[in-house]
Formats: C-alpha cells, structure tokens, sequence
C-alpha cells in the first residue's frame, strides 16, 4: 500500500494479519519495493511491514529499509496501539497535528497487548 499525502507518497506499508508468517526480505518482492522505496526522490521512502490484531487494532512494525528504521525504529517488532501508528502515519504526511487530527486520533483504540501470544 502507499501512503500519501496530497497525491505524493509519504511511505510504502504492507499490511499482513497477526498471525501471517513473517516476511522473507530477501525476497525478490522485497528487494523491488525496497529499491523502489530507496530511490523515490526528492528522498527515500519509508517501507515498513506492519502485522495488525483486527480484534483490538494493534500493530507491529517491521522497518524494512534504512527510512524506515530511522522513523519507525524506537517502536520495531514491539506491539504498538492503533492510536501510536495512526499518529505515526499522520505525522509522515502532515510534519505536525491539528486539534481535528489529536480528537480524531483519540477515538482510536489505545489498547496494546501485555505479551503477543504466536499463532
């Protein structure tokens, strides 16, 4: 998926369910959407792989590329809330949040797992 702002792309994200298998990124797939990512200019894209719980909407991160963990790296393989990526993908697009953006954001699920538990 491309996350974008305005009709300019902010980041690449593909999203796969909890319990999905984790990512080869050596893969063929992979390396494209990475060289992809490293070369958009004017600089590169973030290219992340985020696993989600569509029951309490909560998210892992998997930095793919080098943008990636420099933006996403502090939160990497650690279950964040939906509330933590949503501001994460706000802030990629926007730099900064409005009142509307922080009320629409609070209404978003805050809940984070003690322990992920493998499928």
């Amino acid at each position: 998926m491309v996350e974008y702002n305005h009709g300019k792309p902010v980041a690449l994200i593909e999203y796969k369910e909890r319990h999905a298998k984790e990512p080869v990124l050596l893969h063929p797939t992979y390396r494209a959407l990475t060289a992809l990512a490293d070369g958009y200019s004017p600089a590169p894209l973030p290219f992340i792989v985020a696993f989600y719980c569509a029951e309490d909407w909560w998210f892992r991160i998997i930095p793919v590329n080098v943008r990636a963990q420099e933006y996403f790296g502090h939160v990497a393989h650690t279950p964040i809330s939906e509330q933590r990526f949503v501001r994460g993908l706000y802030l990629l697009r926007k730099q900064s949040l409005t009142a509307a953006d922080e009320r629409a954001i609070a209404e978003l699920n805050n809940i984070v797992p003690a322990v992920e538990v493998a499928a």
